[in-house]
């Protein structure tokens, strides 16, 4: 059983060691905070909110400050990474049309606005006054700030776990900050908070951690889950002490209601912010989250994807966490087995918000950083089981460790870049050698392989070329005649494709080509699809180059067939006006109910696989104009961009 450790003599030799591995991991953490610091990812947000809280004390992005920030030397000269072109054109952008436009939008008084909340830019304001001062790259502020968070952190275990020393603190360092110290976004903040919660729940400290939980949720709101996973391990352990690793901590009651009450406010501020500001509870889930993108194939990606999934970027948390079960004493293996369970549940909860992000290929640093802060919780769970460890037995660890983060660095190219458009060495030698066995999301395969972040049109074929030639092949289940080169002219791929959840088909070598078998049709919209138009019945704009809005509530297509003809499946491609849409869809009179289009094949009703035509009704729920939104004087109703229509037998070639 665990027993409370207290605090025990160290001798005067070893605590000298100590003294200097802890200065040398300090050191090695400090430079890689300060190794070619750049602002990433959301980074102009962080800087400009920042700046604006350094010159007049509140989050409001003025004018002024945006002047202020392009014209540092160094910006001129593109030396930090700042878009200073585009940060330029926020002003007359925001004010031509009130979109979204570079993460920042138009608040409720006019004032411009990141759409990321501003508590991470507020700890950052100091150090941000001391660089600009010292004519410093402003994203050095950012990179002293994670460092000095990973300090604190560091402490924290050392206070809480008295037997704790560097083998805790040097696998702390890599599984996370060693990526991300020099990031200017709030992974590292996000990432320890959640960290230190986890530990404080073991500690029995529920109010802290419910406090560390709602402070990380400011920036990371599914963190907020930690809230209440605080408050559930409270009430197990009042009901069950001797589950329990620790003691209770001596805590007065109002310090504990006063530090829970913070925590639960804290996670409410953004939304109460963006209430305020924007006049809804989160833009950014408005906007940039997609409900329906969620899925198994998601899932698995978070965990498996060989570029940034779990395994691949922290395998050396997961042998070492198999060690510890092998390692462990048979007393305390069942306790420390039912704990980590608990912190795996907690890891899955905190990714599954994550897997709505629309733009799942995002920037990133050897692991997805939703990742980094969402496996925190394993990795609390971990560093208390090391303390039950003898000193050899946690140098074992720590050398499994070390050795499996040093090789998935080199691997992921680290520090070279984020890399995020382009594959691992892994990735790319499984994709190569063994393609079967790595389907990725297909946003992350499409844009590794352009090295291009950019919209993923169905028209577009992707093929992996190996060493020997092409060996893997993915396009749109509705893109049926395309090869991409891998056949000869006037033949098609007749192999048989591993499909995904948003209609896309994964095609691995040795390729099989012939004469297409097929039966389908196709209705191209737009410049390219002449007389199209009769399609279009009612409810629907003018038709474009591209494509053809609809407009109002109601829209409906007639689609004329050949007698004889069979067909199965139905697709209907295009794109919402605001992501996370369904559409109410009905087929000659036999209500489908919600289908999200464009998102895969919609399977037709039995009895009008032979009809003579077929009469499509599209009910939209939420029609909406841009001129509503401010973005445009446009005042249609529009809902979906209808570019193509595609009918097909449902068979393989």
């Amino acid at each position: 059983m665990f027993a409370e450790i207290g605090l025990q003599k160290i001798h005067p030799a070893r605590q000298g060691i100590r003294r200097l591995g802890l200065i040398a991991i300090g050191l090695f953490l400090l430079s890689c905070a300060l190794l070619k610091p750049q602002i990433d990812g959301d980074g102009p947000e962080y800087v400009l909110m920042a700046h604006a809280f350094y010159r007049h004390a509140t989050p409001e992005i003025r004018p002024s400050d945006i002047a202020e920030i392009v014209a540092l030397p160094g910006s001129r000269a593109h030396t930090n990474g700042l878009p200073t072109e585009l940060l330029a054109e926020v002003p007359q952008k925001l004010g031509q049309n009130g979109a979204l436009f570079a993460g920042f939008a138009r608040g409720g008084t006019g004032g411009i606005q990141a759409i990321h909340f501003w508590m991470y830019s507020l700890l950052a304001a100091p150090f941000h006054a001391v660089a600009l001062a010292l004519g410093l790259n402003p994203a050095l502020a950012f990179a002293v700030l994670n460092f000095l968070i990973v300090v604190l952190t560091a402490g924290c275990i050392l206070r809480w776990l008295p037997k704790a020393g560097l083998t805790e603190l040097v696998i702390l360092a890599l599984l996370g900050p060693v990526f991300y110290l020099r990031w200017t976004g709030p992974e590292i903040f996000s990432a320890c908070c959640a960290l230190l919660a986890t530990l404080a729940m073991i500690r029995r400290d529920a109010a802290l951690a419910i406090f560390l939980a709602g402070f990380g949720a400011t920036q990371n709101p599914a963190i907020a889950g930690l809230i209440l996973a605080a408050g559930a391990s409270w009430g197990v352990f009042a009901l069950r002490p001797e589950w329990a690793l620790r003691q209770e901590t001596g805590s007065t009651r109002t310090r504990n209601t006063a530090l829970g009450m913070a925590g639960i406010a804290l996670a409410a501020l953004p939304y109460v912010h963006n209430e305020i500001v924007f006049g809804m509870p989160s833009i950014i889930a408005a906007n940039f989250t997609d409900p329906h993108v969620v899925s198994w194939e998601r899932l698995s990606s978070f965990f498996l994807d060989l570029n940034q999934g779990l395994i691949a970027g922290f395998p050396g948390l997961v042998l070492g966490a198999v060690l510890l079960v092998a390692l462990l004493g048979k007393t305390c293996r069942f306790r420390w087995l039912a704990y980590a369970t608990a912190a795996c549940c907690l890891t899955l909860g905190l990714a599954f918000p994550s897997l709505a992000a629309i733009n799942w290929n995002n920037g990133y640093i050897v692991v997805l950083r939703y990742v980094y802060w969402a496996v925190m919780p394993v990795v609390a769970v971990c560093l208390v089981g090391l303390e039950q460890l003898s000193a050899g037995r946690r140098r074992a660890v720590l050398a499994v460790v070390v050795v499996c983060q040093v090789l998935t660095m080199w691997q992921a190219h680290w520090p070279r870049g984020s890399g995020y458009l382009e594959h691992s060495r892994l990735a790319d030698w499984v994709l190569d050698h063994a393609p079967r066995l790595y389907h990725p999301d297909p946003e992350v395969f499409f844009e590794r392989e352009t090295h291009r972040e950019q919209e993923l049109a169905r028209d577009r074929v992707i093929v992996h070329q190996g060493a020997g030639g092409p060996t893997k092949l993915m396009r749109s289940w509705l893109n049926t005649e395309d090869s991409g080169g891998v056949c000869p002219p006037q033949q098609v791929l007749l192999s048989a494709g591993t499909g995904t959840a948003l209609g896309w088909e994964y095609f691995d070598a040795p390729f099989r080509c012939g004469q297409a078998k097929r039966q389908g049709a196709d209705w191209i919209l737009g410049a390219a699809g002449s007389g199209q138009a009769a399609l279009l019945k009612e409810g629907w704009s003018g038709l474009g180059p591209a494509g053809v809005w609809t407009e109002g509530g109601r829209s409906v297509l007639a689609i004329p067939l050949t007698p004889g003809q069979e067909f199965r499946r139905l697709g209907i491609d295009g794109t919402y006006f605001r992501p996370g849409t369904t559409t109410d869809l009905t087929i000659n009179g036999i209500h489908l109910g919600p289908v999200r289009l464009g998102a895969g094949p919609i399977a037709l009703p039995p009895s009008v696989q032979h009809a003579a035509a077929l009469t499509i009704v599209l009910l939209h729920r939420h029609p909406v104009s841009p001129a509503s939104l401010g973005m445009s004087d446009d005042r249609r109703p529009l809902a979906f961009f209808l570019r193509r229509i595609h009918l097909d037998d449902g068979t393989h070639h």
